[in-house]
């Protein structure tokens, strides 16, 4: 269990490094304007990705008959047109998006990004299938490799562009590389069936999770595009960079622990007592990852930035404290919907997503009013905990778990952001932590320590190495 656990991080943080050091690289090259149009096609590819979201990975996780060739073979064939379908989208939206940003001129730079779900649509899901059996070498050399590979690839597009068109035709060639790594780790051959019946049944999966990649792209992106339109893209810069700081080791991590749970707590999803426990771990594992992370970044952060970006990302520093309180309670309130997609529901993340698209208006006003980028994210920080609140009852209701045995770490959890918060208001004017009084370091270990304590059944699952599959 361990080994596989250990080759699931080690492969998330992986890519979160490479992910991070490939954004340096381009923010040194091309300078801090340009990196600010280059931060909108990551918002495009993120919103693509989100967009094209019809859960048919994780179905092929969930289902029972996940693993029979006809089924993958159909969903291979809607993969396809789903593909062609979101790149039609983007081609239409993409003209608005760029007048949107003040940047009509690069209309055409938002329609080549249109490439990325058509590409995207040939990925061999056998590398998901996989993980059925808890093989998980497929899909990280698959995710890995051609983002390790887009490092070199960046000093040539910088000599022949310059700018950030370099941005543009690296993620372009990363998603290309995926694809074509996806095929040669495969097991089974790429085989396409356009058959109506699975279809129907991925569709009638998949269309919440659509829909939440839509909210997903709004709530993630959604702050992105309007600090860009109302602040300009400088501010634009500093709000990604920000942004990328803890959203790639974030992603990486929580992914890691849903690819891990998934299987585990799919093939219980007809045992209600060791449904229970396996959503209680679940749990307290996202709470922990998250509560690492947090620390990680008030330790490392403000160095790494000075070391890395230089003084045109200093006013990055001050700001990392409140960026990990809005990512670590998004991310980590996942589980509310991976928890519940194991008994096939799929439409919590939809809901839970709600409150923080609802608020994008309220910071889109606050933006006109003069408000900076602090309260900005805790606007977003207030809408995350009413999308906690909401998950955790969708999945009580729907997936009929039991919420009472998780309230000491929702408390416990809730006093880590309250601490935090102190953290980050106390903050000396020059963004380094040495003016933070003890007191409040003391409060935040000793909230970090409580909830380690009250990880009993976490500890009990590690402690006897279990692992379930189908």
């Amino acid at each position: 269990m361990f080994k596989k656990l250990l080759l699931l991080f080690s492969g998330g943080t992986a890519t979160a490094v490479i992910q991070f050091l490939r954004a340096i690289l381009i923010a040194r090259l091309i300078g801090i304007e340009d990196f600010g149009i280059a931060s909108t096609f990551l918002v495009i590819a993120m919103v693509t990705q989100l967009l094209s979201n019809l859960g048919m990975q994780k179905l092929i996780v969930q289902a029972v008959d996940g693993d029979d060739p006809e089924f993958q073979a159909g969903l291979h064939g809607f993969q396809i047109l789903r593909g062609f379908v979101s790149t039609l989208l983007l081609l239409a939206i993409a003209g608005p998006m760029a007048r949107f940003l003040g940047n009509e001129e690069l209309t055409w730079a938002y329609q080549m990004m249109a490439l990325s779900p058509f590409l995207a649509s040939f990925l061999h899901f056998d590398i998901q299938r996989l993980q059925r059996k808890m093989k998980y070498g497929p899909v990280l050399i698959a995710n890995l490799a051609p983002r390790a590979l887009s490092i070199p690839l960046v000093l040539p597009l910088y000599w022949i562009f310059g700018d950030f068109r370099v941005m543009l035709f690296t993620l372009l060639g990363v998603q290309a590389m995926r694809v074509i790594a996806s095929h040669l780790v495969a097991e089974r051959r790429f085989q396409l069936r356009f058959e109506l019946s699975i279809m129907q049944r991925a569709f009638a999966f998949g269309w919440p999770m659509l829909l939440n990649g839509v909210l997903l792209a709004l709530v993630i992106q959604g702050e992105k595009l309007l600090v860009g339109r109302e602040m300009g893209m400088a501010v634009l810069a500093i709000f990604a960079m920000g942004t990328s700081l803890l959203q790639a080791p974030t992603a990486a991590s929580m992914g890691a622990l849903n690819q891990f749970f998934l299987p585990q707590i799919s093939a219980v999803q007809n045992n209600d007592a060791e449904f229970q426990r396996m959503s209680m771990v679940t749990l307290q594992a996202n709470l922990l990852v998250g509560i690492c992370i947090t620390l990680g970044v008030l330790a490392f952060g403000p160095p790494l930035v000075l070391l890395a970006l230089g003084e045109e990302y200093l006013p990055v520093i001050p700001l990392l404290v409140f960026f990990a309180m809005v990512e670590i309670t998004r991310a980590s309130r996942a589980f509310t919907s991976l928890i519940a997609l194991a008994r096939g529901k799929t439409g919590n993340g939809l809901a839970a997503n709600l409150p923080r698209v609802l608020s994008l208006p309220l910071s889109w006003y606050a933006l006109i009013q003069g408000a900076d980028l602090t309260q900005i994210l805790f606007i977003a920080l207030g809408a995350e905990l009413c999308g906690w609140a909401i998950g955790m009852w969708l999945m009580h209701k729907r997936a009929g778990v039991a919420l009472m045995p998780m309230m000491p770490n929702i408390g416990a959890f809730l006093l880590f952001l309250t601490a935090l918060a102190c953290i980050g208001l106390l903050r000396s004017n020059d963004g380094l932590w040495g003016a933070v009084p003890s007191s409040a370091w003391a409060a935040l270990l000793s909230s970090a320590v409580l909830s380690l304590a009250l990880m009993a059944p976490l500890w009990s699952y590690l402690r006897k190495r279990e692992m379930i599959s189908f």
